[in-house]
């Protein structure tokens, strides 16, 4: 019997960056993974960062009950503000960070982080990890709003804001038990990509796309010393 595909929920609003939105998609596509774009204000044509149009599958709000194996939120300052101000935006996270799917930010969309882990962070309690900080990233300009949102948010003690690990360049960085995945930029998003496909499913699917696209993912890299 042939396994049901695997969900992804792409969010875009006026301002998102196009780079983060279509590689993300065209990824989690290539990994045969069933991607829903929704406009955060509905289906009509969404305006991006630098221009470029998109236009949505479907609108947030028809879409926002129903249950994914992935939430995912591009950046660009416009539109992660947009999911910042939105508490539609907020509780759908929440909602699946509590039911133990995955929440993936990049760039300046973990904004939208800290006003969702503080409705999620009570139903999470039981599975944190409480010795340690949370570790996420983002894009450094906004690196300091989105430790300050999460440390408020209660966030267990505070927010390791990880960039290096000591070695090579850490883009990508999860939290929660691999719930949580964010990333830091346009340039960061394939890795940011992979890594969703390598938790939905799995290192072998991540390598099969990763493959044909002529990439070295961030395991590759570690291994050979950041080239």
């Amino acid at each position: 019997m042939a396994l049901e595909a695997k969900r992804a929920l792409v969010v875009i609003a006026e301002g998102s960056e196009e780079m983060e939105a279509v590689i993300t998609i065209d990824i989690l596509r290539r990994a045969k993974i069933d991607v829903v774009v929704a406009g955060l204000t509905g289906t009509g044509v969404v305006t991006c960062s630098r221009g470029i149009k998109l236009t949505p599958d479907a609108s947030f709000d028809s879409v926002k009950d129903q249950v994914f194996d992935v939430v995912a939120l591009p950046g660009g300052i416009d539109g992660a503000r947009a999911f910042q101000a939105s508490p539609a935006v907020h509780a759908v996270v929440a909602r699946h960070l509590a039911a133990g799917k995955h929440v993936a930010m990049v760039c300046a969309a973990p904004l939208a982080l800290g006003p969702a882990m503080g409705e999620a962070l009570p139903q999470l309690a039981a599975t944190l990890d409480k010795s340690a900080p949370m570790a996420v990233t983002a894009h450094p300009s906004v690196q300091r709003e989105v430790t300050e949102q999460l440390t408020a948010a209660g966030a267990p003690h505070g927010v390791a804001f990880e960039f290096k690990t000591g070695g090579p360049e850490l883009r990508v960085v999860s939290a929660l038990g691999g719930r949580l995945i964010t990333s830091r930029g346009p340039g960061t998003t394939f890795d940011f990509a992979l890594a969703i496909v390598e938790a939905l499913a799995g290192t072998a699917a991540m390598n099969m796309v990763a493959g044909p696209m002529i990439f070295q993912t961030q395991a590759c890299r570690e291994e050979h010393g950041g080239h």
